[in-house]
């Protein structure tokens, strides 16, 4: 390898990518801004709001939506194959205003890797206490 360590820092779909690469073992910390953590839950979403069956979009294969995206039963069936396992340190900024993945998502994301590792998990929002444009979900352990 041509470098000591790496630290990753990934937003999004880009996250998710890295989380799903393999690619644990070169990194030694990671970064992610709302990042897609529950991609199968994504598509069921965007299925659910296009008003598609998994029985129409395995029959079809890909269905484009009114809002913009493809749906793909191929992508579908990869993401149920290739469960995300990392064991990256990480910390996460994570947008309450994120409208791909839901604060509940990523905080039961969280409780569940946290909970596998026997981690602590701190929840850090505005300084008044008041939820207002983003809040970071933080874990010195594996996500």
């Amino acid at each position: 390898m041509k470098y000591d360590s790496i630290v990753l820092i990934a937003n999004s779909i880009g996250a998710f990518f890295s989380m799903n690469a393999g690619i644990d073992a070169m990194i030694r910390r990671a970064y992610f801004i709302s990042p897609v953590v529950d991609m199968e839950k994504l598509i069921l979403n965007m299925m659910s709001r296009a008003n598609v069956t998994e029985t129409e979009l395995e029959e079809r294969g890909v269905i484009p939506t009114s809002f913009g995206e493809n749906l793909s039963w191929d992508y579908l069936c990869y993401v149920r194959k290739n469960p995300v396992c990392w064991t990256v340190p990480t910390r996460i900024l994570y947008g309450s205003r994120d409208n791909l993945t839901s604060c509940e998502t990523m905080r039961s994301i969280m409780r569940d890797y946290i909970a596998y590792c026997g981690l602590d998990c701190e929840t850090c929002e505005d300084q008044s206490g008041v939820s207002r444009n983003s809040c970071a979900l933080l874990s010195s352990g594996y996500l």
